[in-house]
């Protein structure tokens, strides 16, 4: 009886080249009976939409048909990666059906490689945010859709402001070249307002023209949410971001009392340096709450040993520090002077419980000076996880 009932809650809809002839019967079943619909009481949809190249049915048609006529729903997932038929007109007309769902508090949305998607979209998802007033969840992934600029963030920035009971927040922008640093402030001045907040992801790797000045705009606002817990901020290939943006953007983090996860990824940011790091870690070791770290400097090929050595003798002053994640891979000038290092400071952390770490691309880093970092963590009481690569 759990087992029924637990399925009778969650609608998942998989339309693939396998399955399109029993997704468009199944949904056309319930299109002739939608009286019936009407009474079930579904709190999830999950509507998937795989690669289809020849479709005998509109998916958007056949995903209203259920908006339509289920409004209990409080969790909706939506894939449309791929979909090279997706267009502004079809997301203005998502929106629209959206709105209705009044207990709407989770809402995924994939549009990654949606090659039509613009400013539009955006605005049109701004006007439905403004009255989503449950939503506790928005995850949107707009990776690759190229034709999203500045001013389609600062319209999406209006509706965003509006979601006073939002606590995760994820947003990936990953390869869109028409966003900078006026972007990613619009972005900010819409999270900063959110006073429920308490995890936000925001990707925008491979976003070439954002500097500096973006980081430390976004640092700047995230602090202002007292409630944040969990930041992933991913910057990779952003190349102007520099020591002073890396320096700035730790030294406005320690207002947040209980932050206790960052996940900032730097990769190839070739501006980032040993030196710089050195200010990161001052600030870093100020913020005394964290229990989970996760940094991302592969391919700076300008981190040293001294980068690391105080990384790692910052991190032995976080108290409450569990899980550390480290990648420098391709950091030509890290060698096994940073491991010993590492390890010393690991024999400080009573409460290390899981260590990932990348070495790989190297070339100062030895087999040897792998194996030795890995029994000296190995003796630690308090470590249940290693996982180290060269």
């Amino acid at each position: 009886m759990q087992d029924h009932s637990r399925q009778s809650q969650c609608l998942n809809f998989l339309q693939s080249d396998l399955a399109t002839d029993t997704t468009s019967s199944t949904l056309k079943a319930f299109s002739k009976n939608r009286k019936r619909i009407r009474t079930l009481k579904f709190s999830e949809i999950q509507f998937s939409k795989l690669r289809t190249n020849e479709e005998s049915f509109s998916s958007l048609d056949d995903l209203s048909i259920v908006l339509k006529n289920i409004k209990s729903i409080r969790a909706l997932n939506l894939n449309f990666e791929r979909s090279k038929d997706i267009s502004d007109t079809d997301l203005k007309h998502l929106s629209q059906q959206l709105r209705p769902l009044q207990l709407l508090e989770e809402l995924s949305m994939d549009f990654s490689f949606c090659k039509n998607i613009t400013d539009l979209s955006l605005d049109c998802l701004s006007c439905y945010l403004k009255n989503a007033r449950h939503l506790k969840t928005l995850k949107l992934n707009f990776a690759e859709c190229r034709k999203i600029t500045n001013k389609g963030l600062n319209k999406f920035r209006k509706g965003l402001q509006r979601l006073s009971s939002l606590e995760f927040l994820s947003i990936n922008l990953t390869d869109n070249y028409g966003i900078n640093d006026i972007g990613v402030k619009s972005l900010t001045r819409g999270c900063q307002r959110l006073r429920h907040l308490e995890e936000i992801s925001l990707k925008f790797n491979e976003c070439s023209k954002i500097s500096d000045e973006g980081l430390k705009c976004l640092s700047k606002g995230v602090k202002r949410i007292c409630s944040l817990k969990c930041l992933t901020l991913h910057f990779s290939q952003c190349y102007g971001i520099t020591d002073k943006g890396l320096k700035e953007f730790i030294k406005q983090l320690k207002q947040l009392e209980i932050l206790d996860s960052i996940n900032l990824s730097l990769g190839w940011c070739s501006g980032i340096t040993g030196k710089g790091m050195i200010g990161f870690c001052e600030g870093l070791r100020k913020i005394e709450s964290i229990q989970s770290i996760a940094l991302n400097f592969s391919g700076c090929e300008q981190v040293d040993n001294i980068g690391v050595n105080n990384l790692g003798e910052s991190l032995k002053h976080l108290p409450l520090l569990n899980e550390i994640n480290l990648n420098f891979d391709q950091c030509h000038r890290v060698g096994d002077t940073s491991l010993k290092k590492l390890s010393d400071a690991f024999k400080q952390m009573i409460s290390i419980m899981n260590v990932s770490l990348n070495f790989s691309g190297c070339k100062d880093v030895t087999v040897q000076g792998i194996n030795n970092l890995k029994n000296s963590l190995k003796r630690l009481a308090s470590v249940q996880n290693v996982n180290i690569h060269k």
